[in-house]
Parts: structure tokens; C-alpha cells; sequence
């Protein structure tokens, strides 16, 4: 029972504080390319941008994946904290540009057929609500594709996962909304701090119940 207590508690230490750095290096990325592509409108430009948040969205998984492994490796006999890191930075990539259109297609559409800001706040939480879902499938499914090989119970992940970044996005779009472009770099770096910490730990707690029940599977 004490072993199981400490790998959940290690577990979601270690994603919290994968999520601190990784959210972290992947906001500084994704705002120098949004500001370098600001007064640009031609299709190099969106190419450029969405090139940038890929590369932030690479960047978020490839920290969260390592802090990750770290103990995965361990549970699960066999499993390489090198795949672990690619298929996390992958998805993480993949769903950073995905999100971006998602949330420009939105914006757009929100402006248009929204009267008020009772609606254009409703609107802005199911857009957090369903960017958060896909985030948070599209990860669970690819570090499932490897996890399946040491748990019959590996399902679980994809769900949790799901669940736990919907939940977590909230945060994270929570304490990016407080900024503005005045906002000084320690203060973005503060938020960055404050929405991984939140979200990791809200995650970690989530997908960590997950794990328990996949060791018992294994």
C-alpha cells in the first residue's frame, strides 16, 4: 500500500512539474511566433505560425514525456522512455495545431453571432471545454498505442486523460486570458508557472488513478 501511495504521489509530482516547465518553454515559443507573424497576412505567414505552435506543442510534449517516463519506465517493465517522449511530443504537436486553427475557425464565428457577452462567455468555455477534450484524446490515445502492451486495462488512460486536460485546459486558458500585450515577461512567466502547476497536478491526480488501476492489470 505505501508503494502504491508513493508512485501516485511521485506520479503527479512528476507531471506537475513537467507541465510547469513544459507549458512554460511552449508559451515563450508560441508567443514569439504569433508576434513575428502579427503584421504579416500571406499564406507563408500561416504556414510560419502553425510551424511555431507545432514546435511549442514538440516542445511541451518532449518535457512532459521525460518527467513521465521517469517513473513509467519503472511500473512498466520493458517500456522506452525514448517512444514514451516521441509519441507524447507528437501529440502534443499535432494537438497545438490543431487547437490553433480551432480556436482562430471559433473566434471568427463567435464575433459574427454573438450579441453579448453573456453569450461570447459561454461560447469561449465550450471552445476551452471541447480544445481541452481533444488535447487530451488525441495524448491518451498515443501513449496508449504503448502502454496496451503491458495492461490489458490500458483503456482507462484515454479516458482519464480526456477528462483530466478538458478540466485542466480551464486553467490554462483561465490564466492566459489575464494577459495582454503590455503584460511584463515575469508576470507571463508567473502564469505559465501558476497554469502548470494547476493543470499538471490536476491531470497527474487523474490519469495517476488510471495508472493504479492498470499496475493491478499488468
Amino acid at each position: 500500500m505505501t508503494d502504491q501511495r508513493n508512485t501516485f504521489q511521485k506520479w503527479i509530482f512528476l507531471c506537475a512539474a513537467g507541465e510547469v516547465l513544459g507549458i512554460t518553454i511552449a508559451a515563450l515559443i508560441a508567443f514569439l511566433a504569433f508576434r513575428l507573424t502579427d503584421n504579416m497576412s500571406s499564406a507563408f505567414a500561416v504556414v510560419l505560425l502553425l510551424a511555431g505552435v507545432a514546435l511549442a506543442g514538440a516542445s511541451e510534449g518532449v518535457v512532459l514525456g521525460y518527467f513521465q517516463s521517469r517513473i513509467l519506465k519503472d511500473v512498466f517493465k520493458g517500456l522506452r522512455a525514448d517512444d514514451w517522449v516521441r509519441n507524447t511530443a507528437m501529440a502534443s504537436a499535432i494537438c497545438w495545431v490543431l487547437g490553433t486553427l480551432i480556436s482562430i475557425v471559433l473566434n471568427v464565428f463567435y464575433s459574427e453571432h454573438t450579441s453579448n457577452l453573456e453569450q461570447s462567455s459561454e461560447a469561449f468555455q465550450i471552445s476551452v471545454l471541447a480544445i481541452g477534450m481533444l488535447f487530451g484524446t488525441i495524448l491518451g490515445f498515443s501513449q496508449w498505442l504503448l502502454l496496451k502492451q503491458y495492461s490489458n486495462n490500458a483503456a482507462s488512460w484515454i479516458l482519464a486523460n480526456t477528462i483530466g486536460w478538458a478540466l485542466g485546459f480551464f486553467i490554462i486558458f483561465y490564466m492566459a486570458s489575464i494577459q495582454h500585450e503590455s503584460s511584463s515577461w515575469v508576470l507571463i512567466l508567473a502564469s505559465c508557472a501558476l497554469a502548470g502547476i494547476g493543470s499538471g497536478h490536476l491531470v497527474g491526480f487523474i490519469t495517476g488513478l488510471s495508472l493504479e488501476k492498470m499496475k493491478a492489470f499488468i
